[in-house]
């Protein structure tokens, strides 16, 4: 029989919730040491918390173990395996940017450590708010401008894998450059025309 984990890791119902969810999700291979401890998203200015947090409650990944980057990458080759060209990287800023470039090099590896395929695509949601320049104007280890491209290149991506790893962002193009100058190749930003949640009635995302 498997271990019976909580979210508090203990063999106890959880103090935050007074529920017993077992952190286990056997297909996926995860068990709750995979994820970060269970702490509420409160501040979206604390890159500990934006990483680490549990976003409206969700458990979060634990993106800085090999284990579980490696699960991620494997899941990223199995899907293009069967058909897709890219990927829509939701809720991008809350997995810390080296966790993302480490991610998205085994990925590379998985599919024989040559150039991303010609017709690959995948983009970062980024929803900006009050943490501009945390997230795009000042360089840091949360900035998925050009620090997050310094990343990709220590990890060991080419200047054209960069290239295909683009963002969407919540600014309006009438606001471009957002910090008084380009941080990002243009050609790396998305326009995003349809999502889920563009699709969801009462979401904060329409507007954007």
């Amino acid at each position: 029989k498997s271990p019976f984990f909580t979210q508090d890791f203990m063999y106890k119902t959880s103090n935050n919730t007074g529920l017993e969810p077992g952190m286990e999700f056997p297909n996926a291979q995860y068990i709750a040491t995979d994820f970060h401890c269970e702490r509420a998203l409160n501040s979206w200015t604390d890159p500990f918390l934006l990483n680490n947090g549990w976003l409206v409650g969700l458990s979060d990944l634990d993106t800085e173990s090999e284990y579980v980057r490696e699960r991620i990458a494997a899941y990223m080759t199995d899907l293009l395996g069967i058909g897709f060209s890219g990927f829509r990287i939701d809720a991008a800023k809350h997995i810390y940017p080296g966790s993302l470039a480490a991610i998205l090099k085994k990925f590379k590896d998985n599919l024989g450590g040559g150039e991303l395929p010609a017709d690959f695509i995948t983009y970062l949601e980024v929803i900006m708010g009050g943490e501009m320049q945390m997230l795009m104007c000042n360089d840091g280890i949360y900035n998925i401008g050009k620090s997050f491209e310094d990343k990709m290149k220590a990890a060991g991506l080419s200047d054209g894998d960069i290239a295909k790893v683009k963002i969407w962002e919540s600014a309006y193009p009438k606001e471009f450059p957002e910090c008084g100058s380009w941080q990002i190749p243009s050609e790396r930003f998305v326009a995003q025309n349809d999502c889920h949640d563009d699709q969801n009635p009462g979401s904060s995302s329409r507007d954007m």
